[in-house]
């Protein structure tokens, strides 16, 4: 039996997203873990922005997590 694309398409996009949403938990566990909550993303966000960072910022996570789930 055929699936209509659009079916298929909302299948992606929704596992795509909890895809995104347990790599950014997993993240989170991890650098809460190391006592540095928001550590990764806002290491990945400063490496696509080419800014260095001394300490996370809303604004770093924030982009990092817009470009996440993108």
């Amino acid at each position: 039996m055929k699936r209509p694309v659009n079916e298929l398409i909302a299948h992606g996009v929704v596992g795509g997203f909890l895809a995104g949403l347990v790599v950014a938990l997993w993240f989170l566990l991890v650098d809460s873990l190391a006592g540095r909550p928001f550590h990764t993303p806002a290491v990945l966000a400063s490496a696509l922005s080419r800014q260095d960072i001394t300490t996370p910022s809303f604004r770093l996570v924030a982009a990092y997590t817009v470009v996440h789930f993108a």
